[in-house]
Formats: C-alpha cells, structure tokens, sequence
C-alpha cells in the first residue's frame, strides 16, 4: 500500500477522515498500487469532482475502513 505521510488540514483528505501515517491499500475496489507514480497518474485522469473509494488503515494492520474523498480543484 501507500502511506500517507501528512494530510494537509482543510483539505479534502482532511474532510473524508484519513489522517497521518495512515496507508492506502485498495483504490475503487483494486489493491493499491506499491508506487507513487501509478497512483499519481490514475489521480491526473480524474476531475474535480470525482469520488475515489479508498479503503486505509495503519501500519500495524488494524482499523482497516472505508472513505469517499471528492476531488477538488487545486487552486
């Protein structure tokens, strides 16, 4: 999975519940990608307001849940 190092507060990473050092492991359903740049590029292909289903959790395994994040557009 990725880790998600920081959430930047107010953003909308920050708004659908995923919090520092938190790891993504299936986008839409699909085991998540083990690199940064195939996940940053199926992110460019999306539009402000696309859904992604994510489904995270932390590195010792648990709390494994599901968020809805709705793009926005960088300003």
């Amino acid at each position: 999975g990725l880790l998600i190092r920081q959430v930047a507060k107010g953003g909308v990473a920050a708004k659908a519940g995923l919090k520092d050092e938190e790891i993504i492991l299936k986008v839409g359903g699909k085991r998540t990608f083990e690199r940064i740049e195939p996940f940053l590029r199926m992110l460019r292909r999306k539009k402000p307001g696309d859904t992604l289903r994510m489904t995270v959790g932390n590195s010792k395994g648990e709390r494994q849940r599901e968020v809805t994040i709705k793009l926005a557009e960088l300003k």
